[in-house]
């Protein structure tokens, strides 16, 4: 196994199996499926699943996580879950698992993107191609003449530039959109470069409030959120899950998104948005910005 970070890592994922430059794939899903859990003062709570933005690991950082019950939803999870145990003994490249394994039952309260997905014929890697994450803030409803169209994107690493141009199109049709994140920078050649994305939403107009940082400086612990919300239109919904918002996350990696209609866990999430955006700073990079793409960069082992 190679070493990265410090660390060592697979060289693929599970069903992912892209490696692209120094960058190899990996199995980046934090979620359970559990039968049978004992309800606290008794009986039994059966089907449930668990989605995070959270490693199983202590790490002092920002993070969250959600169980549902639902049969369905359990047994799409259960067997994504089995696919990944199966396919990671599948020789040769497997890079479009996402576009064809979706979850989306009639009544729309639940919605399952699975990943990787492979850029389309002639499209390059780095497009807003076969992306649910571009499509559904293009989806958002939008207007000059309502407040409460917002779209909210609390995400550790917002590093594709087709997401960003996404965000700030929808802050020009009316959205009232903000940013928090939690890692700007990564390492090229030995330079720190600032993520081309981030650094764009940092500084455009349409982004209120500007971006958010949330650590790891002056003792304020790192966001590792992968959430995010949208008020309006037919994309509208709670989204969590393990989804980093780069390059790898959407091409390279095993990953997955849930979008929940559900007004309680929507009106918490609000609550945890709005807190981490009152405490964190608005961040701006010294002018003139060292920017990378970092389309290829090695994103860490998180």
């Amino acid at each position: 196994f190679p070493k990265q970070s410090g660390r060592y890592i697979s060289t693929r994922g599970c069903a992912a199996n892209r490696k692209v430059g120094d960058n190899y794939s990996r199995m980046h899903n934090k979620f359970m499926t559990i039968d049978k859990v004992a309800k606290k003062g008794g009986g039994v709570a059966r089907n449930v699943v668990y989605v995070a933005s959270a490693n199983l690991h202590e790490w002092t950082s920002y993070e969250s996580a959600i169980t549902v019950r639902d049969a369905g939803l359990y047994r799409f999870y259960s067997r994504y879950f089995d696919d990944m145990y199966r396919l990671a003994n599948r020789s040769g490249r497997l890079d479009n698992y996402g576009s064809s394994h979706v979850y989306k039952p009639s009544g729309g309260k639940y919605q399952v993107y699975t990943f990787p997905r492979r850029e389309a014929a002639g499209k390059a890697r780095t497009s807003a191609s076969n992306d649910p994450v571009v499509a559904d803030v293009k989806a958002a409803r939008c207007s000059r003449s309502a407040s409460d169209d917002v779209i909210n994107v609390a995400n550790v690493r917002v590093a594709r530039m087709a997401v960003a141009n996404a965000l700030i199109d929808a802050g020009k049709r009316g959205c009232t959109v903000r940013v928090l994140s939690g890692d700007i920078a990564y390492e090229d050649g030995g330079a720190e470069l600032i993520y081309a994305a981030v650094n764009k939403l940092a500084y455009s107009s349409y982004i209120e409030g500007g971006v958010r940082y949330c650590g790891p400086v002056n003792n304020i612990s790192w966001m590792h959120e992968k959430f995010m919300q949208i008020s309006k239109g037919t994309s509208s919904g709670l989204y969590v899950g393990s989804h980093n918002l780069t390059v790898q996350a959407l091409r390279q990696q095993d990953e997955n998104i849930l979008r929940v209609r559900n007004a309680t866990l929507y009106t918490a999430y609000t609550g945890r948005f709005d807190s981490l955006h009152t405490y964190c700073s608005q961040w701006k990079p010294k002018v003139p910005p060292h920017t990378g793409p970092g389309d290829n960069a090695v994103e860490d082992v998180d």
